[in-house]
């Protein structure tokens, strides 16, 4: 999967930069929000905390149709940051190489 994002990942925004980073920097708020909320502690941690109760709800919501189990949450922000990972690279190589 991550090879054929690194290579397919450009063309999905059908090679306008702007709004490739702007995918990014939204999975980026995805990973890093969360658990910077449930680092810092207080109400923040309980935001952080209530973000990964939703996103265990919507892993729950949607089992039946994806036949994933709701346990798979926990590695939620680990695939993000590797789907991430393969967004950048691939517009890292498309604008080297030139499009």
């Amino acid at each position: 999967m991550v090879k054929l994002t690194e290579k397919n990942g450009f063309a999905i925004f059908r090679y306008r930069t702007w709004l490739a980073l702007l995918s990014c920097v939204g999975l980026t708020v995805n990973v890093v929000f969360p658990l910077a909320a449930l680092a810092t502690g207080g109400w923040a941690a309980m935001a952080g905390a209530l973000t990964y109760a939703a996103i265990v709800l919507a892993y729950y919501a949607s089992r039946r149709v994806t036949q994933v189990s709701p346990w798979l949450a926990v590695f939620f922000a680990p695939a993000v940051a590797v789907i991430l990972f393969a967004f950048l690279r691939s517009i890292l190589l498309t604008v080297v190489r030139g499009v």
